[in-house]
């Protein structure tokens, strides 16, 4: 869904002639966490 918001967010800019204006996309997987037995891992977030 990430990925499809960015291709469209630079096909906004380069209709709108701002296509300098938008940053690169970068996707990444999140990184895996090891866990103890049966425990929840704790949810992560990044930075886009």
């Amino acid at each position: 869904m990430l990925l499809a918001l960015c291709e469209w967010g630079q096909r906004h800019a380069t209709a709108l002639n701002e296509l300098d204006r938008v940053a690169d996309c970068v996707i990444r997987p999140r990184k895996e966490r090891k866990t103890t037995a049966g425990a929840e891992p704790e949810p992560t977030t990044q930075p886009l």
